[in-house]
């Protein structure tokens, strides 16, 4: 309980910043579509994820298998996040002149 707890504010807390992301990576319409994209996929993670965890239930007759693969789907995206802010921090790093 202790760990679903603890997992649950961390989720909780990192949306504040998790929205403001793609506006501070992209601007105008592309802003709007990243926006746009990020809210399909978590409807569409809505519906999947309880599937998921039910199916893992019949397989391994344990809801314990479906939350490592909804734990390991969050690590997935943390771990995919903070590639892009190392790739976009070389990227600025490398566009930016030098100087003589």
């Amino acid at each position: 309980m202790l760990t679903l707890s603890l997992g649950t504010a961390g989720v909780l807390s990192m949306m504040p910043v998790f929205w403001t992301y793609p506006s501070s990576v992209l601007t105008g319409t592309a802003a709007a579509a990243g926006i746009a994209m990020i809210n399909s996929i978590g409807n569409l993670a809505g519906f999947v994820s309880p599937s998921i965890i039910g199916w893992m239930k019949d397989v391994t007759h344990s809801t314990n298998a479906g939350l490592v693969v909804v734990a390991a789907a969050l690590l997935l995206g943390a771990v995919l996040t903070l590639t892009q802010r190392a790739i976009s921090s070389s990227a600025a790093a490398s566009s930016e002149p030098s100087r003589v």
